[in-house]
């Protein structure tokens, strides 16, 4: 067996073959997952790629279209051009970042612990909750991809290698990182650390360096108008608002889905460890302090998303801390090396056991899928519930989904009912009651935007479809509130479908039942 210059083994692991079949594994998942309908966030991104030119793009973000910089929609912009309108291609740029993550980090992670281990880190994102992220229509595929290139580059810069390409790199990929996600902004953080750690331990500060990780702080100022049309809404709602709890949230969602590999990961390196309790401990290069000071910083990213949550933005999701599983991805082949007392086979063991949970992910799917595709279907069928009536949709999230696949025949039963006044007291948050008028300007929204007060004086009898219970809908509780009697017709887990009919109606009915 053939060693590389730390002392691990070369060989059969070592092939560029393996990093191949993980890419298949990546693109069968991938593919799973690329053609189910659109969910509202993903429909902002169609639309809002799909306006006529740039100029008109950003007047509509600055108007609250959405809340990325534009960039992003010109390169989905570019793949719906490239590969036709569909699901596949309007994510294919997310999926596509993704992979490049994925592969960033086994070229990262394979110079300085082995082939084995970079197959570990190229895998890490693929077993994890982000994942779920890497087929949606939204920035942050498109932002990891090009934070993992900045890494690649950074650790070129660092070793040495064509150090003005790698600085080049480093300002341009940050620089396009930033022009994909306002939160983007804190994966500055871990190259700051990063170099800063490497000036330490050389005595000298590199310019260059610093330049290139400051640089990209310019692209801040385009976030200024999009944070100003955030601020016209309100968004004091607990889907919004972050918490003190937000934090062990946030990394149980990272590490949650590896619970199980690690465990039989563990199990398997003590396997290996007694039976080589003799051989000689490979020789470790290990990452340099700059690089562990790197992965540190990934890992801290969601604690900063939520204090600039807290502090300026009012506005945290789980997804804008999602560049902490680059820090996951270096420092899991580390914790693995040491668990296996730097056995040689350490890399190849650990790199197995991540492939086949890659693989129980492959095979699970589909169920998963199915459930969503029926659920789909059922949505779709409601153009036969009581088809003289019309259908009110309750929540602002189903409604533009709804919207954009429902039939002319169902769109033409379709309402949304709007009180920004009232979506505010009952919610904490006016983003679809104030949101639709101004998205209908830019979106090509079909079905009915209405006035609550207007249609409830003049409506006295409806269906109502939404979700059982979510902190943005205020609809049912206020029909309730006013003494309006909501019969089921329908209902799942999540989502029920209603008959409302008013007070005057169900006085009416109780009247003549007297008499």
């Amino acid at each position: 067996m053939k060693q590389d210059s730390g002392g691990r083994e070369r060989g059969l692991i070592d092939s560029w073959i393996w990093v191949l079949a993980v890419c298949a594994i990546y693109l069968v998942l991938a593919w799973l997952r690329a053609f189910r309908p659109f969910w509202y966030d993903e429909l902002l991104t169609l639309y809002v790629s799909q306006l006529s030119d740039l100029p008109t793009i950003w007047t509509a973000l600055k108007d609250g279209a959405d809340f990325n910089p534009p960039l992003f929609y010109v390169i989905t912009r570019f793949s719906t051009a490239l590969l036709g309108p569909s699901e596949l291609s309007l994510r294919m740029p997310a999926i596509v970042g993704y992979l490049v993550l994925c592969l960033s980090l086994q070229v990262f992670v394979r110079r300085r612990m082995g082939a084995g281990m970079g197959l570990v880190a190229m895998l890490t994102p693929m077993v994890t909750a982000p994942i779920l992220y890497a087929t949606e229509a939204r920035a942050y595929g498109l932002m990891l991809g090009f934070v993992g290139l900045a890494m690649v580059c950074w650790q070129n810069m660092a070793d040495g290698r064509s150090r003005t390409f790698s600085l080049a790199g480093v300002g341009m990929f940050l620089t396009a990182a930033l022009s994909m996600h306002c939160y983007a902004v804190l994966t500055l953080v871990p190259f700051g650390l990063a170099e800063l750690t490497r000036s330490w331990d050389r005595k000298k500060i590199d310019r260059g360096a610093w330049l290139a990780i400051c640089l990209p702080l310019t692209m801040v100022l385009s976030y200024l108008p999009l944070m100003a049309a955030v601020r016209s809404f309100a968004v004091d709602n607990e889907v919004y608002r972050p918490t003190i709890w937000s934090i062990p949230h946030f990394y149980i969602f990272l590490t949650f889905a590896l619970s199980g590999t690690i465990l039989v990961l563990a199990v398997a390196l003590w396997a290996l460890v007694m039976v080589k309790r003799n051989e000689v401990p490979s020789e470790s290069t290990g990452y340099t302090n700059a690089e562990l000071s790197l992965a540190a910083g990934f890992l801290v990213v969601p604690i900063l998303a939520i204090l600039l949550a807290f502090t300026v933005t009012h506005i945290y999701h789980i997804r804008y801390g999602l560049a902490a599983i680059c820090g996951l991805a270096i420092l899991l082949p580390l914790l693995f090396e040491r668990i296996a007392l730097r056995r040689r086979h350490a890399g190849t063991v650990a790199a197995a056991v991540f492939a086949l949970s890659a693989v129980v992910q492959v095979s699970s799917w589909p169920k998963l899928l199915e459930a969503d595709g029926m659920q789909f279907r059922k949505v779709m069928q409601l153009e036969n519930a009581v088809p003289d009536l019309p259908l009110v949709v309750s929540s602002g999230l189903l409604f533009l989904e709804m919207d954009h696949y429902a039939s002319p025949r169902l769109i033409g039963r379709m309402h949304f009912l709007a009180d920004a006044g009232l979506a505010r007291e009952l919610t904490g948050t006016d983003i679809f009651d104030k949101g639709y008028p101004q998205l209908r300007r830019w979106f090509p929204i079909r079905a009915a935007l209405e006035d609550a007060q207007t249609y409830l004086r003049s409506h006295k009898r409806f269906l109502i479809y939404g979700y059982q219970k979510h902190p943005m809908d205020w609809l049912v509780p206020y029909l309730k509130s006013l003494g309006w009697q909501l019969t089921t017709l329908e209902s799942s887990a999540e989502r029920v479908l209603y008959l409302s009919e008013s007070p005057e109606l169900v006085d009416g009915h109780s009247g003549a039942m007297k008499r």
